[in-house]
């Protein structure tokens, strides 16, 4: 038996060891540049030799089936995972073919993979494996997924899913409340939260909960979509180009009849074509201008209402092309939608009251139209009809200027038709007697018209109909009393009185109503009757400083009314309540003295009372005394016709002139200076009260309420023919501001409302003459006149060469060529 000889190991050949060398500097470069289909071209090669090259290829192949996924390149992906499947293991490759079958819409795949290697997938994975599972169609129990705790949660956003679906929110969060926030399905948690705040419209927690889902979450691309709606316009100011993002929030909000359809509206929209949109939206849809569902009556809505989106010069002209179009399609259908035309003549209201472009008798029949279809879809309803009236009532009843006026004065607003003004609010009132609004508006008409036989007839009716309204009370019971009604005037008073006992304008009009008439009856010697009437007054007053409800002065009144009629020691008593009232001595004494002065009461020693003013007055400054002399001086230059208070008024203003030689109390002051402003009678002379302005200024220059008193007189003195400092009112305005005065921005901002019309507006007026235009006019008068001598004219000068005119300045002698607006959608 021959002996074998023993083998020496195989070496790798020196030519093998080259080529391993090769093959690795190979797959480092390619790596480098990620191009793992030659890494793995070579990596099969080792592989063969040595299979510690297998993970490295693995590695590879996974790398590569990644980068595909970057790439959308499935088909790619799927030819890798099947060449991965030969020889790696099931969580080398799972994972992939899981995220493979998502991307491509196979959730049931996805959601068998995941059942059958469960346990073989990776723990930080298991959300995106959930989300699959709950996209999926698949049935979850206890079989399918051995993790009980996990199933419990699952199956539980399963029932938040359902009850979202059948909108029954509350029973949501019951569902979910066993998932925690570690959990893998916390996010659906949030998710189903945020739908529920979004359809209940909680739009703030609806974005909290939406902003906690995670951005790899297979629910982001719906949660954006969420939220674009939800920050709406900002989030979808420029998606009109974008369709799928569109088409998908048709989805979202239930429009998938028009998730075709209305996004290319959109983009047509926004490019400015508005008639496109809507001839897409017609013809994709053929019955757009329909109530059939909710969508489409939005929808007409939109594009008949939508010219106040635009500026004032396009509207008109939207307007008119959107009714010329629709009208166009209307009539070639063949069809007479009640839907239809209540919005079109709708359009052509809000055209009509927004821009006044036809004629009266036009707009009566706009009006009158409207309320024909608004009734041919609606119903009648007389409510609704009443309203129409009333609208074309304050139409009509508006005020405008004249399109013609003299130029020698200012034009008179007039009503748009007075005419139709009042047929129109006396049938809304006839049709709703009972509305409020209507009611007033058509009081304040027949105020505006003095209609007073109107107006007596319409306060009795609202009297009744409204029995709790108590400025219709008040103002019913002072025409009662206007016309000698008294019973009836102080009942309606009393009335409004009742309801609103804390309303100091109905006390006051109800006591001055007492009082006014107390002087009638005390002219006739009807002393019974004023003491009753100052019986019932007396509980009304108070201790204030108001000249109708303030104790004091009302012990005055009925003082003079019983020495009127000799009644001495009545009328003394009344004057001891007046001074023991606690009112301030000299408030009391000087109201005494004007009004017994004034109504020429002799019965009482006016020159004792006299003295005693006077020696107030003559005394030293104080500011306290000028702010109720003034208030009391005002109040009584309002009913002083004859002029009996003239000597008393420069009594006064000498008083004020002391307050020049010493420093006074800025504050007190200004109280003074308030009052003379706030009057339509001015006490203080125009020059004393710029003196007393200019010194406030120079002891305190930050009060630009002196500086708004000054101009405000110079204002009310104004020249008929002169023009106000506009200027110096925005200086003041300015400076107000800066110093957070409410009260006089108030003040100097009213004033530039009601001025600046006026005085700003660039009219043509008869004196606007250079003075070669007067001497051509006194040429022309000389001749016609038959003078042989008129002034000698000026040469004219020649003419320049023409050159092309500056278009920066306005030619006031040529006229402008009619503009004619292109189309917006002649684009």
């Amino acid at each position: 038996m021959a002996i074998k000889k023993k083998q020496a190991p195989k070496s790798t050949p020196k030519n093998s060891l080259i080529d391993v060398v090769k093959s690795e500097l190979i797959i480092s470069q390619a790596l480098e540049k990620q191009r793992f289909k030659d890494a793995i071209v070579h990596l099969k090669k080792l592989v063969t030799l040595d299979s510690k090259y297998l993970p490295k290829l693995i590695l590879c192949y996974q790398n590569l089936i990644d980068q595909s996924f970057d790439k959308k390149d499935y088909s790619e992906v799927k030819k890798q995972i099947m060449a991965l499947k030969e020889f790696a293991l099931p969580q080398e490759y799972l994972s992939r073919e899981i995220n493979l079958a998502v991307e491509e819409g196979r959730f049931n795949d996805a959601a068998r993979l995941t059942i059958a290697h469960f346990d073989s997938l990776a723990p930080e994975s298991r959300w995106f494996h959930c989300d699959t599972l709950l996209l999926s169609d698949i049935e979850i129990n206890k079989d399918s997924i051995p993790d009980e705790k996990l199933c419990a949660e699952l199956l539980a956003v399963q029932s938040a899913l359902q009850y979202v679906s059948n909108e029954q929110y509350e029973e949501v969060a019951i569902a979910t409340k066993i998932i925690g926030l570690k959990s893998p399905v916390s996010h659906w948690k949030l998710f189903v939260k945020g739908v529920c705040a979004y359809y209940t419209g909680d739009d703030s927690t609806a974005i909290k909960a939406f902003g906690g889902i995670p951005i790899n979450s297979l629910l982001f691309g719906t949660v954006t979509l969420f939220l674009n709606q939800l920050n709406f316009p900002n989030a979808l100011a420029d998606s009109y180009r974008n369709k799928l993002l569109l088409e998908k929030l048709c989805i979202l909000n239930g429009f998938n009849e028009l998730k075709t359809d209305l996004p290319r509206a959109e983009y047509l929209w926004h490019s400015g074509r508005f008639r496109d949109s809507l001839k897409h939206i017609l013809l994709s849809n053929g019955h757009l201008f329909s109530d059939s569902s909710p969508l489409l009556e939005d929808l007409s809505c939109f594009y008949m209402t939508a010219a106040h989106l635009f500026s004032n010069e396009k509207k008109m002209k939207y307007a008119e092309d959107i009714i010329d179009f629709s009208t166009a399609h209307l009539l070639k259908m063949k069809t007479k939608d009640p839907f239809f035309q209540y919005l079109l003549a709708k359009l052509s209201l809000d055209t009509t009251m927004n821009y006044a472009l036809q004629s009266n008798n036009d707009a009566h029949t706009v009006f009158k139209g409207y309320s024909f279809f608004y009734q041919n879809y609606r119903g009648k309803n007389p409510k609704a009809e009443a309203l129409i009236e009333y609208n074309q009532a304050l139409y009509f009843a508006e005020l405008i200027e004249p399109e013609h006026y003299s130029f020698f004065h200012r034009p008179t607003p007039r009503m748009r038709d007075e005419k139709f003004a009042l047929t129109a609010f006396e049938t809304a009132f006839s049709l709703d007697p009972y509305n409020e609004t209507i009611a007033q508006s058509l009081l304040k008409f027949y105020e505006q018209t003095k209609n007073s036989s109107a107006r007596i007839k319409l306060l009795d009716s609202v009297v009744v109909n409204f029995p709790e309204n108590k400025n219709f009370l008040v103002k019913a019971g002072l025409d009662a009393i206007d016309r000698k009604a008294f019973k009836k005037g102080f009942t309606y008073l009393e009335k409004a009185n009742k309801l609103d006992p804390l309303d100091k304008n109905v006390r006051e009009e109800l006591v001055r109503a007492y009082c006014n008439h107390a002087i009638i009856q005390a002219k006739s010697g009807k002393m019974h009757l004023y003491r009753e009437l100052f019986a019932l007054s007396e509980p009304l007053t108070d201790t204030s400083s108001n000249m109708v409800l303030g104790k004091h002065f009302n012990y005055i009144k009925y003082s003079a009314l019983e020495y009127s009629n000799n009644q001495i020691p009545e009328a003394e008593s009344c004057v001891k309540k007046a001074y023991d009232s606690g009112a301030n001595h000299f408030e009391v004494l000087y109201y005494q003295y004007l009004f017994m002065y004034m109504n020429n009461i002799t019965n009482i020693d006016i020159l004792t009372l006299q003295a005693e003013v006077r020696q107030y007055l003559k005394s030293t400054a104080n500011p306290e005394n000028g702010l109720i002399s003034i208030k009391i001086l005002t109040d009584m230059l309002r009913r002083d016709s004859r002029g009996t208070l003239d000597l008393e008024k420069k009594e006064f203003n000498a008083y004020l002139q002391q307050f020049l030689k010493t420093k006074i109390d800025l504050s007190l002051l200004e109280k003074i200076l308030q009052v003379n402003d706030e009057s339509d009678i001015e006490c203080i002379d125009p020059k004393l009260l710029e003196k007393l302005c200019k010194m406030a200024l120079k002891q305190d220059s930050n009060q630009p309420m002196f500086r708004f008193f000054l101009w405000n007189s110079l204002f009310k003195n104004l020249k008929s023919w002169d023009t106000p400092d506009i200027e110096g009112l925005e200086k003041i305005n300015e400076e107000a501001k800066r110093l957070f005065n409410r009260e006089l921005i108030e003040k100097t901002e009213s004033l530039l409302k009601q001025i600046m019309p006026k005085f700003q507006e660039s009219r043509y007026s008869p004196f606007d003459f250079d003075d070669d235009d007067i001497e051509e006019l006194i040429n022309r008068a000389a001749h016609l006149a038959g003078l042989s001598n008129p002034l000698p004219t000026k040469p004219k000068p020649q003419p320049k060469p023409k050159s092309k005119p500056d278009e920066s300045k306005p030619n006031k002698k040529s006229v402008p060529a009619e503009v004619v607006q292109q189309s917006l959608f002649d684009l």
